[in-house]
């Protein structure tokens, strides 16, 4: 997989961004893996480097400006850390909207595979075994 597999699965159904965002940073990616300890994979980078010129909701961002307006994973962390149930290892990285979210495992990183975080019952359940197969799935659960 790469850029080129995730921007044609984006293409199928996400508008383009009309302005133009900012593309994490080598700063911003220093940053969020010393938080949270963890180097992130290369084809998480392309997504996040993709999701500046594509609107999709839900996505969280790891550049810290000039952004979509949408939550940087970062501060999402810290609002669940310090207001619900979370287990400190699992990093969000889309938001479903209504509380939940896919996440990656720390312990796993860079190759983590994708969590589903369900707030009804605060559980973390295996989704997909990688972020490869998230991005395969995203027409059908996205556009659906």
């Amino acid at each position: 997989m790469n850029k080129q597999y995730i921007e044609s699965v984006f293409e199928k159904c996400l508008e383009k961004e009309t302005d133009l965002y900012n593309i994490p940073l080598e700063s911003d990616w220093i940053n969020i893996g010393t938080k949270f300890g963890c180097r992130f994979s290369e084809i998480f980078k392309d997504y996040t480097e993709l999701i500046s010129k594509y609107i999709l909701p839900g996505s969280l961002n790891v550049a810290e400006e000039n952004t979509n307006g949408d939550d940087t994973i970062t501060i999402v962390y810290d609002y669940e850390m310090e207001n619900a149930n979370w287990i400190s290892n699992y990093i969000p990285f889309f938001q479903i909207g209504n509380g939940d979210y896919f996440c990656f495992n720390v312990d796993e990183c860079p190759n983590s595979a994708i969590y589903f975080y369900n707030h009804e019952d605060e559980s973390f359940k295996k989704y997909r075994g990688s972020f490869e197969l998230w991005i395969d799935d995203f027409e059908e659960f996205y556009c659906g």
